[in-house]
């Protein structure tokens, strides 16, 4: 198999994580009563959307790694300006869950950090090759 062949097969690889994580995502989401309590600003369900907000932008870079790269940036802004808030949104009639702001902020953090570490890693590949 050559290596382009692998990196095909690595990139279907990440796609399937991409959906999967989004799947979980959309299930614990959508569990009524996961309410934590909301009093503190920065908790632990703030870290939580954090994380998995940051694996999905990651999944979703590396889903797409033969794209040209600003694209790939495009399209993961638009999936944070979309996704959170309709996250959000779909937990409004779910008996314990609620809408938040700070979910929304949380989830927008950790798809621009990913967007962040694809940056730094692009310019170093960059910087390397020079």
């Amino acid at each position: 198999m050559s290596p382009e062949g692998q990196t095909v097969s690595q990139i279907w690889i990440f796609r399937r994580l991409f959906v999967f994580w989004a799947v979980i995502l959309l299930i614990l989401t959508s569990y009524p009563g996961l309410k934590i309590n909301q009093e503190k600003l920065f908790d632990l369900d703030k870290l939580a959307h954090f994380g998995f907000y940051l694996i999905l932008g990651l999944l979703f870079l590396a889903s797409r790694f033969r794209r040209e790269f600003k694209d790939n940036l495009l399209l993961l802004v638009l999936l944070a300006l979309i996704v959170p808030l309709l996250d959000e949104m779909h937990q409004i009639p779910i008996p314990g869950r609620d809408f938040s702001w700070w979910d929304i902020l949380a989830d927008l953090l950790g798809l621009y950090t990913a967007m962040l570490f694809a940056l730094l890693n692009n310019r170093f590949r960059r910087f390397l090759s020079s």
